[in-house]
């Protein structure tokens, strides 16, 4: 049924600029909307989980917990066990760029100097929110649960 709209345009008459058959206007319509969807196609095996290495560096960086900042090797590897991530040239080129993107933006900072570890800035540390003291809830000694 791949037939192309020439090849429909053959088979049937065109009368007033209207085909007479709605299947083959169906069918042409799906097949413009393949030729759309597969023009550029993403290719590679997790083309469809892809996630910014941004956020992955992030990520990274909270889940390793180094008080003085993550190594770049420590990030890396981290990166390459957690998301699957070949061990090439160009993983490490976006690795690199991730990173100096994320310093420009003020996501990242190098305490010690260019060579040295990574850290996040304040603002972009996930917080754990606390509840206020008015809604705390507290077990009471007979079972109950009451607030403060």
């Amino acid at each position: 049924m791949d037939l192309h709209f020439a090849q429909f345009y053959h088979q049937k008459k065109l009368i007033n600029n209207e085909i007479e058959d709605l299947e083959i206007l169906s069918l042409y319509q799906k097949q413009q909307e393949k030729f759309v969807k597969n023009k550029n196609p993403v290719k590679g095996d997790n083309a469809a989980n892809k996630v910014k290495y941004e956020i992955m560096v992030r990520d990274a960086i909270i889940a390793l917990k180094e008080p003085n900042g993550s190594l770049r090797q420590a990030i890396k590897d981290f990166l390459i066990n957690t998301y699957k991530l070949p061990d090439r040239s160009s993983t490490n080129k976006r690795f690199r760029m991730a990173i100096n993107k994320g310093i420009e933006k003020g996501i990242f900072y190098l305490p010690a100097g260019p060579k040295g570890p990574v850290k996040l800035t304040n603002e972009h540390k996930i917080k754990k929110e606390e509840p206020d003291n008015e809604e705390l809830l507290v077990s009471l000694s007979n079972g109950q649960r009451g607030t403060i």
